[in-house]
């Protein structure tokens, strides 16, 4: 940024860089004003961090807490220990660098005034650190799981590993001070001790690039100015730990539960931004180039190509994939292998709803299969899932042996199905974010970034970690269903471009021709496979958690219908009845005989809010909002309804018997992929006390002939 006045012309003399006893400028009226706007404007970088750190993100935490509450959860001791360091590192970045710029901005600009800066003391670093506090204390709230002494000694030594870099970041500076330099004291606190260590520097001449407005700033005596080689040294610093981070804690070699809350992937980018974006706006505001436009716009141009999101798709190893599982054929390999006549068919829709519906989805079909064992797990023929409840239900459906049709988890199995549910995978997209996804933005080095690898291939690795060899593929199902072994699933998606239903199934309905409105991945991709997780992944795919996906290869012929980007099933249909009573209508006769318990499980719609007034910052975040609340309050009508209509259609085949699990809470639904501990202990409470539950408890009990508790 050029200085206001023209250079060469001599500004007015209520301009002139003149200071009063107290040292500050003794500038007069709109000059004072342009004079700090000046200023504010080449520190910006470390001004946006600064409101990031300490307002921003607390605010949201308030503002969306669906997202946000449980960013604020560090689920662990170490983990708590790792936001201190980054939070309070984050702050005397935002230090280091501010001053840098304070320091330096008059020697690059010559006409802008100087600011006589004093020497940094402890004092003023522990106010830097406050800009963490709100932050710090709201993580400190939010993790419920950790005890009070826990959390004291997480914070006392995150801070000092975070006070040990200060200072090692002040002995750098200093030892690197030429003799009778004061940038690092103004920079960095002395501790008190710390004094220029460089001996005497001989300056050279530099040559006329050096010399001239290009390194004006940056380059004296023939060597980069202190301030400079700190920061290159430190930011070099900080990429050799974001490489090995992005090693040691891939999800394919470490179980997502043990690597640390996304809340301190998401400080560990802003802190690298930080460095980065205050060095290109120093090298780049001297020629007016707008950093941010610049990066934006090379980013696009280099990131057209091979820059994509992904989903692997393979060729099926049995050949082409399993036909013959139309409504009426599962119901026929079923009633040989699993059912019999007379006996109940139970159909499963479960909705959408992040972790939670996945919590509860798993925390209901594992409690039926508790109380009602085979009687349960043999009557079960479809499961309709959406989002969150696809999660839930894969969980469930993993535990059917392909040869026997038997459910095989014992009862300590049983119970581990809403524990795998219900554990945290945001610290796994935390990573995706800052390690695939952030490499896919960067300017010409996105194109090397492997597309089949992104937040959402790391949100699968989480939800697999354990499965030993890897999770199931989507064509051994079909070959179980087509064998009457296991259950038939529905993974209800939104095809992006056409806003198409995009089905992943392991039984098929034949459309007629007219029938444009879903693609089945079946029909779309015949001969080809995916992991069952991927199938959950992408129904699952929320807005920015989850990136939206296309597949890796398809049908070149038909690429306009096959390869689509694939949404999350929430925003077609968020409770999965559709699919299951489509299902139903094409089953037809082959129901005779066999009366049908309709199980929903879903979320009922929180309590009526009251109209608040809005200012126009929130209606930046409405859509979202709108979004996240119609997700379950437009359900519960609509369920009904659907069930109603689909009891009465069915009238004249077989007898259709409606039962609901609805779960109420009084919190905000997560939508984040992670459960607090209070959050996860209500799920559990309401399954075991609720007298709603309690009573389709019973229901499911009587048309079963057991006993459900």
């Amino acid at each position: 940024m050029d200085n206001v006045m023209p250079p060469g012309s001599d500004p007015p003399k209520d301009l002139v860089s003149d200071f009063d006893d107290s040292g500050r400028p003794s500038f007069q009226g709109i000059y004072r004003v342009i004079f700090w706007l000046e200023y504010a404007y080449l520190v910006r970088y470390s001004l946006a961090p600064a409101l990031l750190l300490s307002l921003l993100l607390p605010i949201l935490f308030f503002l969306i807490p669906s997202i946000f509450v449980g960013l604020f959860d560090a689920r662990g001791m170490w983990s708590l220990m790792f936001i201190a360091w980054i939070a309070l590192s984050l702050a005397w970045t935002i230090m280091v660098t501010g001053r840098l710029v304070l320091v330096y901005a008059p020697n690059r600009y010559p006409d802008l005034p100087r600011i006589p800066l004093k020497e940094v003391s402890v004092r003023v670093a522990l106010y830097f650190a406050l800009l963490a506090v709100p932050l710090l204390a709201l993580t400190w709230y939010g993790s419920q799981g950790i005890s009070r002494s826990g959390k004291a000694i997480a914070v006392v030594l995150g801070s000092l590993f975070a006070v040990a870099m200060l200072f090692f970041t002040a002995w750098i500076h200093f030892s690197i001070e030429p003799e009778g330099g004061t940038t690092a004291s103004k920079v960095l606190p002395s501790f008190g001790f710390l004094r220029s260590k460089a001996k005497p520097h001989i300056a050279t001449k530099s040559g006329p690039i050096f010399s001239g407005p290009l390194f004006a700033g940056i380059w004296q005596g023939g060597r980069f100015r202190s301030g400079h080689q700190l920061a290159s040294t430190l930011l070099g610093m900080l990429l050799v730990a974001y490489v090995a981070m992005g090693f040691i804690y891939s999800p394919r070699k470490i179980n997502g539960e043990f690597e640390p809350a996304a809340l301190f992937y998401a400080i560990f980018l802003i802190t690298l931004l930080t460095w980065m974006l205050s060095g290109f706006a120093f090298f780049l505001d001297r020629f007016r180039i707008p950093v941010l436009a610049t990066l934006l716009a090379v980013s696009f141009l280099t990131g057209a190509i091979r820059t994509d999101d992904k989903f692997e798709v393979t060729h099926a190893p049995r050949g082409p994939i399993v036909a013959g599982l139309s409504p009426p054929e599962v119901i026929k390999t079923w009633n040989t292998h699993r059912g019999g006549d007379g006996k109940p068919i139970t159909i499963v829709a479960t909705a959408g709803g992040g972790i939670q519906a996945a919590a509860w989805t798993a925390t209901v079909l594992a409690g039926l299969q508790q109380s009602c064992s085979e009687k349960f797990s043999s009557s079960l023929v479809l499961v309709s899932s959406v989002s969150g409840g696809s999660a839930g239900a894969m969980y469930f459906l993993a535990e059917y042996d392909g040869n026997t049709g038997i459910f095989t988890g014992d009862r300590d199995t049983i119970a581990k199905i809403p524990r795998y549910a219900s554990r945290s995978s945001l610290s796994a997209v935390g990573w995706g974010f800052l390690y695939p996804d952030l490499l896919r933005t960067l300017p010409a080095f996105g194109v090397f970034e492997p597309e089949t690898v992104d937040r959402g291939w790391a949100l699968e690795k989480a939800w697999t970690h354990g499965w030993g060899a890897g999770a199931p593929v989507l064509s051994s199902w079909r070959e179980d269903v087509s064998n009457g072994m296991r259950p038939a699933v529905i993974f209800n998606a939104t095809a992006s471009e056409t806003g198409q239903r995009f089905v992943i199934s392991t039984t098929d309905i034949q459309y007629p021709a007219t029938d444009k409105g879903t693609v089945q991945f079946s029909e779309a991709f015949k001969d080809w496979d995916m992991p069952v997780s991927t199938a959950a992944r992408l129904s699952s795919a929320f807005p920015y958690v989850s990136p939206l996906a296309r597949a890796s290869a398809g049908d070149d012929q038909n690429t306009q219908v096959t390869r689509l980007h694939i949404a999350d099933g929430g925003y077609y249909d968020n409770s999965g009845i559709l699919s299951a009573v489509e299902w139903l209508k094409y089953a037809g006769d082959a129901l005779s005989g066999h009366p049908v318990i309709f199980i929903t499980i879903d979320e009922s719609p929180s309590n009526l809010g009251k109209g608040q007034r809005w200012s126009w910052q929130r209606q930046l975040i409405g859509p979202l909002e709108t979004l996240i609340h119609s997700r379950s309050s437009t359900q519960a009508s609509r369920d009904a309804l659907e069930s109603k209509l689909a009891e009465k259609a069915f009238s004249g085949v077989t007898s259709i018997s409606p039962v609901a699990f609805n779960y109420a809470s009084d919190m905000p639904t997560p939508l984040s992929w992670h459960l607090t501990p209070e959050q996860s202990t209500a799920i559990t409470r309401y399954w075991d006390t609720s007298s709603d539950v309690d009573s389709s408890k019973k229901m499911v009990g009587s048309l079963l002939n057991c006993t459900v508790k």
